[in-house]
């Protein structure tokens, strides 16, 4: 019986293991993995609930309300099947807090170095799949410098089952910078010390790269956050300089598309007469969000709705639709959306109960990376995507459920 129980930990170790590196798994087999994790979880909790324990009903929900809240307003959505297809995106943010909330039910252990495990297992597998990626095309027509001017479109559009938006790419790399700060700062080894910060000089070389201006900031920030609470104010000054120098290098000097610097939009005083530009046609994208807000702002328009709102109003402000469309480009624009200032004061209290029990346990990597995604919310539908959502999930979802680790057996 023991070596029965002992063989089943193993297992969801391993199947834990296995859904922190996704980036590395085919987009199509991603759910999959998380299946078999919920699948064998119950059987686990179903043999191992010797405690009798209550499944922590108020975390599932205070995780996973924004997808009850989608389906709840598919019930006055015109679009059934637009609205099925956003909310079956989503299924993680349900499934990971049942897998998690199983886990503790049954008594489930994750001690500092299963934890350690699951940290590296997630930073390894982005920086491999980055290699990887990289030098799959550098090996086919394009030379070094070519291959990083165009590596940020080349993995959207030419990586197929692997294929990642590099806005969601610059999330995995900042979630991993955070941890790598946190593995700084609890080990001894002055080894690893030296392996996680060249670790980081390498991922702040890649943010570069793809120069997405958002994540780049929004990073900033969560950084200085956990750097404060990690470190005394020289230490914080040093890492946050290092960040700073090291990527505002890379974008000066790495080769770029036609030497287009995505910073300069930010300081230029012309961004929003070209039209062509990301701030431009974002500024337009507010515009449009707010106004169809305004229209309906208590209950929205349901899940299966709103491009259809939007989609007119581009066309009026002179967006182009005819290669793609645009959703809302704010994840909180998005909520009112679709369930309206309801839903999005509900989404909150939710959030309310995530924050609160980071704080009481004082566990500010799991705060810096809710800071870092919620930050990222302002600029990106980010939690309708597969890539974001399984990110957030997971990660929202094992520090919610697992705020303390266990004592090593």
């Amino acid at each position: 019986m023991l070596k029965s129980k002992l063989f089943s930990e193993n297992f969801i170790q391993i199947l834990l293991l296995i859904n922190s590196i996704t980036l590395v798994i085919p987009n199509k087999f991603k759910a999959y993995g998380i299946a078999l994790f919920l699948i064998f979880t119950i059987i686990y909790s179903v043999n191992n609930n010797l405690e009798k324990k209550e499944f922590e009903y108020k975390k599932l929900f205070s995780i996973s309300i924004l997808l009850f809240l989608f389906i709840l307003s598919l019930t006055y959505s015109l679009t059934f099947n637009k609205g099925f297809n956003r909310i079956s995106t989503m299924a993680s943010i349900l499934v990971f807090p049942i897998i998690f909330g199983l886990l503790t039910k049954s008594s489930f252990k994750i001690t500092k170095t299963l934890q350690n495990k699951v940290f590296l297992g997630f930073i390894l597998s982005n920086f491999i799949f980055i290699i990887f990626s990289f030098l799959y095309f550098w090996n086919q027509e394009f030379t070094f410098s070519q291959t990083i001017i165009h590596y940020s479109n080349l993995i959207n559009i030419r990586l197929g089952l692997y294929s990642i938006h590099p806005i969601y790419l610059s999330l995995y790399i900042g979630v991993s910078m955070l941890i790598l700060m946190y593995l700084i700062r609890e080990t001894k080894n002055f080894k690893t010390k030296i392996i996680s910060g060249v670790l980081i000089l390498f991922f702040c070389v890649i943010l570069a790269i793809l120069m997405r201006k958002g994540p780049i900031i929004f990073f900033l920030i969560s950084l200085i956050y956990l750097l404060l609470n990690y470190f005394k104010i020289r230490k914080t000054i040093i890492g946050v300089f290092f960040f700073i120098v090291t990527t505002f290098i890379a974008i000066q000097y790495l080769p770029k598309y036609k030497n287009f610097n995505r910073f300069d939009e930010i300081t230029s005083s012309n961004a929003l007469e070209n039209p062509s530009s990301s701030t431009a046609i974002r500024y337009k994208i507010y515009d449009c969000s707010i106004l169809k807000i305004s229209e309906s702002p208590f209950i929205g328009y349901g899940v299966g709705n709103t491009q259809q709102q939007l989609d007119p109003c581009y066309v009026e402000k002179g967006i182009d639709l005819s290669i793609k469309t645009y959703n809302c480009h704010n994840q909180y624009f998005s909520i009112l959306l679709t369930t309206g200032i309801i839903g999005l004061i509900i989404y909150f209290l939710g959030l309310y109960n995530v924050i609160s029990e980071f704080l009481k346990n004082n566990n500010h990597l799991a705060m810096s990376i809710l800071i870092y995604f919620l930050l990222n919310f302002l600029t990106e539908n980010i939690i309708e995507r597969e890539n974001g959502m399984i990110l957030y999930s997971f990660f929202l979802s094992y520090f919610v459920f697992y705020p303390k680790l266990s004592k090593e057996s």
